[in-house]
């Protein structure tokens, strides 16, 4: 049985068993303080007769006290007390009746009694109940017995009459009830039943599926709780089909990666083998075979790289900031010489914390993607600032730029904005997934700010990244030296 029923057949049960009792023991309350007070003056109805009589039989001389006389003293009586409705019998010594008013012959008689002695019952004849009294009466050696006996019988009838509207009222109660208790369980269980069926959308698949609780008792609080629970598991199915969404991307452009250079190899090196060439010919395709196999190892070291990242133990130092910069410059000459790039430092005296050859793969790689992003005689900017608790180092390019909702993604391993300058540029995609790595791995934060035509900018904060956060908000971008970019944001 459902919930719904269960408390459906509770209320009325216990409802409707309440009611009885409570209406049975007023019932019989009201019937037993009628009666005792019934018998109360039929007592001293009694206790009258007894004392008239025996007041009259004293006012007779003793030679007159007989059968005769007594019985014209219970006729006397009788006839100013009596009442139709009641039985009064006198009895002589030998219970023989010597004056009698009514039919009904009371059992007691039969039962022996003592001087002053009186006992008395309840009975019935023929539906009619008695209230029956047996009195014993001496007086100067007779011996007479008063019996009286009391028309009850309209208590009971009250009684039955009452028992009667009793059952009605328990119909009428049973029916105001039964519609009481079912609109009373089907509102207290309704948001149960509401809640069973979001459930059961929910295990279907209809993840949005949500109740709406109502009130603030216990059932409203588990519909909460299955809410809060049900976007836990919404937002975690989520990251795991953007998890396997970003696997997905990741393995396919890792395969487009490895084929496009495959293929060029092969097909060099098929024309190679097949063909005849000339010296010229020969040395063009060798270079050709050369630089995609360069760039299939560039390809391997990176993914090497970020894929061991998470695994290496790190041992962070105090590094000087001048020191990295120098090796820095250094170790990107030859690259920004090329395109005939630019690159200027402007760095604040301090110190960062952190592993040497990680910060520079971390910068460089940002330097790198700027030079791809930059036309040939472009210029980047790179300035360090010492603030309380940590360092920031800005890095500035007048490149291409790239729009502000690529931003969220360009951290993606492989993911490129502009794929085909990518790859002229020699990248990968996978530097600035490298980057992020990086910045985690520091306990840092990094913020990138970027808009078509103007450039990009990048600021990492190492390592407490409750500045730089202070920062953005006072100040709402990133500081560019007279680049106007709007910000975006990053995160490692």
């Amino acid at each position: 049985m459902k919930l719904y029923g269960k408390l459906f057949l509770g209320m009325m049960v216990s409802t409707l068993l309440a009611f009885a009792l409570f209406g049975v023991w007023v019932l019989n309350a009201n019937y037993q303080t009628s009666l005792n007070r019934e018998k109360e003056r039929s007592f001293r109805e009694n206790q009258m007769y007894q004392y008239a009589f025996l007041t009259a039989l004293q006012n007779l001389p003793e030679e007159q006290i007989n059968d005769e006389n007594a019985a014209s003293i219970a006729e006397s009586i009788w006839e100013s007390m009596g009442n139709e409705r009641n039985v009064f019998r006198i009895y002589n010594s030998r219970k023989e009746a010597i004056f009698e008013k009514g039919d009904y012959v009371s059992s007691l008689v039969d039962i022996p009694l003592e001087e002053s002695e009186c006992v008395s019952q309840i009975s019935d004849e023929n539906g009619r109940y008695y209230l029956e009294a047996l009195f014993y009466i001496a007086y100067e050696g007779n011996v007479y017995y008063m019996e009286r006996n009391v028309d009850v019988s309209y208590i009971y009838e009250d009684r039955q009459r009452l028992y009667g509207q009793y059952r009605v009222a328990i119909l009428i109660t049973f029916c105001a009830v039964a519609v009481w208790a079912l609109l009373f369980a089907h509102g207290l269980t309704k948001p149960i039943r509401d809640l069973s069926r979001v459930t059961d959308r929910f295990a279907k698949g209809d993840y949005s599926s949500r109740a709406k609780p109502r009130g603030h008792d216990e059932v409203a609080e588990l519909i909460g709780d299955f809410n809060h629970m049900a976007d836990r598991l919404e937002q975690s199915m989520e990251e795991l089909r953007l998890s396997a969404r970003r696997q997905e991307d990741f393995t396919a452009a890792f395969a487009h990666e490895l084929k496009t250079p495959l293929t060029s190899i092969i097909g060099y090196a098929d024309m190679l083998r097949m063909m005849d060439m000339n010296e010229e010919e020969r040395l063009t395709s060798a270079d050709y075979i050369y630089q995609q196999g360069k760039r299939l190892e560039r390809l391997s070291h990176k993914l090497l790289e970020l894929i061991g990242m998470d695994k290496q133990d790190v041992a962070f130092r105090l590094l000087d900031v001048e020191e990295l910069a120098d090796a820095l410059r250094q170790m990107t000459e030859k690259l920004l010489e090329e395109k005939n790039v630019t690159l200027a430092f402007r760095m604040d005296p301090g110190q960062v914390c952190g592993d040497r050859d990680l910060l520079l793969s971390l910068f460089g790689n940002i330097i790198d993607n700027a030079r791809k992003a930059c036309p040939r005689g472009g210029h980047i900017w790179v300035r360090g600032k010492a603030v309380p608790g940590s360092y920031q180092i800005i890095f500035l390019d007048d490149g291409v730029g790239m729009p502000r909702e690529e931003l969220s993604r360009v951290t993606e391993a492989f993911y490129m904005v502009d794929k085909s300058r990518a790859r002229k540029e020699g990248g990968s995609g996978i530097g600035l997934a490298l980057c992020g790595k990086i910045v985690e791995l520091h306990q840092g934060k990094w913020y990138m700010d970027s808009e078509p035509g103007k450039g990009t900018g990048v600021l990492v904060v190492l390592p407490d990244h409750g500045i730089a956060e202070e920062m953005i908000s006072r100040e709402g971008q990133i500081p560019r030296e007279g680049l106007p970019v709007k910000r975006g944001v990053g995160n490692a």
